[in-house]
């Protein structure tokens, strides 16, 4: 396993750690601080080991529970389905399919 910490905007925090679980120089997850409070606020996952991302999973309001994830299911880069949880139960409440990303 390979850890990669990466300071962005150089003011001294971490704004993105890069996991590579496998040692093939690829990230498969990649966990975002965009604001340097240390909160994450998004994970992304190449769940096959090709390179691209295929699961991109949000933190909006800093509680650990992703409120939504988006999945690109036909693997063109494009995000085609989204799961949301809008109560913060980690329950997902809705699924929308963007047929145009497919």
């Amino acid at each position: 396993m390979v850890v990669t910490k990466s300071d962005l905007n150089r003011d001294g925090a971490i704004d993105e750690l890069s996991i590579d679980l496998d040692g093939d120089g690829v990230a498969d997850v990649t966990i975002s601080d965009y604001d340097g409070d240390g909160v994450v606020n998004s994970v992304d996952y190449d769940l096959d080991g090709d390179g691209e991302v295929d699961a991109r999973a949000y933190d909006f309001d800093g509680d650990g529970v992703a409120d939504s994830i988006l999945y690109d299911t036909t693997g063109n880069g494009e995000f085609d389905t989204r799961h949301h949880d809008f109560d913060g139960d980690g329950i997902v409440d809705s699924i929308s399919v963007d047929p145009g990303a497919m």
